[in-house]
């Protein structure tokens, strides 16, 4: 469980580190037209070098977050 934590809680990190680093884009550039959500921030993370790679690794790691949290709500519900 805690693997699964761990794992989820990178990928889920890195996901917003892309987020946060496309909203810094485009202040320095001064576009509000370059920021975007998390679909537009998964799409350039596909379309950069090795990116499909890159976005498995994200995509397991997402569903691990969401594996971890659904048996923590398991467990919750049970205590």
């Amino acid at each position: 469980m805690s693997v699964l934590a761990r794992v989820g809680f990178v990928a889920r990190g890195v996901a917003f580190g892309v987020i946060g680093g496309l909203l810094v884009w485009a202040a320095y550039t001064h576009d509000p037209e370059k920021s975007a959500g998390l679909d537009q921030a998964l799409v350039r993370l596909r379309d950069a070098p090795a990116g499909p790679v890159l976005l498995m690794v994200v995509a397991v790691g997402l569903v691990c977050f969401g594996a971890f949290n659904v048996g923590k709500a398991w467990h919750l519900k049970e205590v």
